[in-house]
């Protein structure tokens, strides 16, 4: 064994036990605060649960070798949001169960992605201590905080990107003579990205076009390598996402234009024409890392400064590259025509990375006590960010556990199942609160085995007659309807209440104080019964209402299991 090699293994082991009881700590933390939230899943939340439900009950049944069951699995997500988060988050819900505490506790899944890419970036940047500090800010950081404790796309894009990222600079920079491997690894990272939510790689315009540039200028002077490794890395990212990509590209583009028009609906505007809408993100990323610590690694930072310059004297052209991906995003999400702290979310990894640099940079007497401090504010202020424990050490809203249960989605979707168990029933929702949508009525009747599908009454007002014909289940709520109810599902509800075509089959008090109503057609339109046949595989079926006598044959492989729908 060259021993030359033996501290770097050990500094390698000790950084990698050290990132694995990072890991753990998160765990731990989000295990506690998921376990004391009761609330069910929101809008977003219930529709993100819905399709990984759907990708969890197709990766349970694998058949790779047919199309029909790729067409199945790239059905689970026929929007702009791609099927990885769904497709990472299967075996999560495989062990714990199908729930959306499952899904919440998948973002374990990306927070080790997002700490491994951090720390192999500061570690590529600088060194081991600006790796390990990466991954402490980013595990530590209110609005990742936010977000491990949710169930939404946006960690897991986060965390793709950053990996990445880390990649795509590897290659540019690092990997003199590895860059064919570098390029494959590129395009797997850029097409991962894609299958994340494709509207990711617009933050990495800047660094895509300076790879452009350069592998033109370098095919000017008649080296054609550059330009041909970024030819195959587009490749091989085009080919990870054509699959899913050629399935759903007309959703997909029309529910990207869709989030736009209702982000500048029902969102604040903060146009990039202001000076408050080129000021937000700067003025907001520093309060998603957390206020304290950002304020006390550059007053440490600045100190460290006026007494010595410290050593870090990056390449000029480094520098530009690994800063156009952060200005490059963040200018992208300025001229936007909403504003929201998790369209700027993949970008933060890297202002954490730049601390990082700072806090490693800094050699002096005082450095040990400044370091100490750094830990207990972030740790702290992860506490106050998720518990509301402790002192407040983020101007970053909290986002605590809701131990507010008491929502009967549950016990709605039981009962439409028990009333007509053989089919799959359509239930109509009038509310949309966020407690009680179409959306987790929708998830929780995947949940419970897929036997229930709820829409959202859409129908116009003169036509809320015929719209009474199209369902046999309706769902009314009192109280507060939710930010996209209006004057229609009131007049529904009324026309609702005096149709003499529906009953009342159940009702549920809510926790908000309003009570919960569903409503039956009293005629189905349609109804199945299950009827016992003989238990011979083939012969004469004689039991069916209406004097029916119906004859099946056939091979015993085709007919043992089957179900005859008449």
């Amino acid at each position: 064994m060259d021993l030359g090699t033996q501290p770097q293994r050990q500094l390698n082991r000790r950084d990698g036990l050290l990132l694995l009881a990072l890991w753990l700590l998160c765990l731990l933390l989000d295990g506690l605060w998921i376990q004391q939230h009761q609330a069910p899943p929101a809008w977003d939340q219930g529709d993100h649960l819905s399709r990984a439900l759907g990708v969890w009950q197709v990766l349970s049944q694998p058949a790779p070798w047919s199309g029909d069951w790729w067409h199945s699995l790239w059905a689970q997500a026929p929007s702009y949001r791609g099927p990885l988060t769904y497709v990472l988050s299967a075996p999560v819900l495989q062990l714990l169960g199908p729930s959306f505490s499952s899904a919440m506790a998948s973002g374990a899944v990306f927070n080790g992605i997002l700490l491994l890419s951090c720390y192999g970036q500061g570690r590529q940047l600088h060194s081991r201590r600006a790796g390990l500090w990466a991954a402490l800010f980013v595990a530590t950081a209110p609005a990742l905080l936010n977000q491990r404790t949710d169930y939404l796309i946006d960690l897991s894009l986060t965390a793709v990107m950053t990996g990445s990222w880390w990649i795509l600079s590897q290659r540019r920079w690092f990997a003199a003579g590895r860059r064919w491997l570098w390029t494959v690894l590129s395009g797997i990272g850029l097409g991962l990205v894609a299958l994340t939510r494709p509207t990711g790689l617009v933050l990495l315009w800047l660094p895509l076009l300076l790879l452009l540039i350069g592998g033109l200028r370098e095919a000017r002077r008649g080296q054609w390598r550059p330009l041909l490794q970024g030819a195959t890395a587009s490749v091989i990212a085009w080919l990870l996402v054509w699959p899913w990509f050629s399935q759903n590209w007309l959703t997909i583009l029309s529910t990207i234009n869709k989030a736009r028009q209702w982000g500048v609906a029902y969102q604040d505007g903060l146009e990039a024409n202001s000076l408050e809408g080129w000021l937000y993100y700067l003025k907001l990323l520093p309060a998603m890392l957390g206020s304290s610590l950002t304020a006390l690694v550059l007053v440490g930072g600045v100190i460290a400064l006026v007494e010595r310059r410290p050593q870090l004297n990056p390449d000029k052209a480094w520098l530009i590259w690994w800063l156009s991906f952060p200005l490059g995003g963040l200018l992208i999400c300025i001229l936007m025509t909403s504003k929201d702290f998790r369209f700027v979310l993949p970008l933060l990894p890297q202002l954490a990375i730049a601390l990082a640099l700072i806090v490693a940079s800094v050699e002096r007497r005082w450095a040990p006590l400044w370091q100490g401090a750094l830990v207990l504010v972030a740790l702290l202020g992860a506490l106050w960010s998720q518990f509301g424990w402790g002192p407040k050490l983020s101007s970053f809203p909290p986002h605590r556990p809701n131990p507010q249960g008491g929502w009967p989605i549950e016990a709605i979707v039981a009962r439409v199942r028990s009333t007509s168990p053989n089919q799959l029933s359509t239930l109509a929702v009038l509310p949309d609160s966020e407690g009680l949508n179409a959306f987790n009525l929708e998830a929780e009747g995947r949940r419970q085995q897929f036997r229930l599908a709820a829409r959202q009454t859409v129908a116009p007002k003169e036509r809320l007659e015929e719209e009474l014909s199209n369902f046999d289940w309706f769902l009314r709520k009192g109280g507060d309807q939710g930010v996209m109810s209006d004057e229609r599902q009131a007049r529904q509800s009324e026309l609702l209440q005096n149709s003499a075509h529906f009953e009342q089959v159940g009702s549920w008090p809510l926790p908000d104080g309003s009570q919960a109503q569903l409503l039956r057609r009293k005629q189905l339109s349609v109804r199945t019964a299950a009827i016992t046949c003989p238990a011979q595989l083939s012969g004469s079926i004689t039991a069916i209402p209406g004097g029916l006598d119906i004859r099946v044959s056939g091979p015993s492989t085709a007919l043992q299991g089957s179900k005859l729908l008449l």
